[in-house]
């Protein structure tokens, strides 16, 4: 569609558009602002990777956010609503501008490297229906420095919290399992 245009700053979609192709609009270096229709379902693979937007609101209608759909953006809040129950592997990977996010109640996974590299996340709530967080889903969140992981989470897989070097309290549940590995390379000392 605009895939690679780096002249585009601003996109009006009509409310009538309920598919955004993948890749659709990555690396729009310059896209900072565009409004999602309420009759949108998903957002495809890396639809809006390597753009310059700031903040986004996704719509009730939205279920699924796929693969590297933010990969590498400038997002810095995002608004997910519980609407949304798969968010894919890489979805916000390198959004290094993201300081907080809200996961929605229906998730019940966070995939492999969902938030790797976001340098800038320091408030993370996972929700109770959480059960699984993937292979270095919060990977090198080097400003994240407490999580609590709620007692739905039956695992934590390797390198899951890996380089997060600011991380200093986790609280998990006794019975999640809990890869050697997940908590890598941190100054955890605190874990309860």
């Amino acid at each position: 569609m605009f895939f690679s245009f780096e002249n585009v700053t601003d996109v009006h979609l009509p409310e009538t558009v309920d598919t955004i192709g993948a890749a659709a609009f990555s690396s729009c270096s310059a896209l900072e602002n565009i409004n999602l229709p309420d009759a949108l379902t998903e957002i495809a693979d890396y639809t809006f990777a390597s753009t310059a937007i700031k903040e986004l609101s996704i719509p009730n209608t939205v279920k699924r956010i796929k693969k590297g759909a933010f990969y590498l953006s400038n997002l810095s809040s995002i608004d997910i609503p519980d609407s949304v129950t798969e968010i894919g592997c890489e979805a916000f990977m390198g959004c290094y501008l993201l300081t907080s996010i809200t996961l929605p109640n229906e998730l019940i996974r966070i995939e492999n490297e969902t938030f790797f590299g976001c340098e800038n996340l320091n408030n993370l709530t996972i929700p109770n229906h959480i059960q699984q967080i993937g292979k270095r889903a919060f990977a090198a969140c080097t400003s994240l420095n407490m999580v609590e992981i709620p007692q739905s989470v039956q695992s934590i897989e390797a390198e899951a919290f890996d380089s997060c070097e600011s991380l200093q309290k986790v609280t998990i549940p006794a019975t999640t399992v809990v890869a050697q590995n997940a908590f890598a390379n941190t100054v955890c000392q605190d874990v309860s």
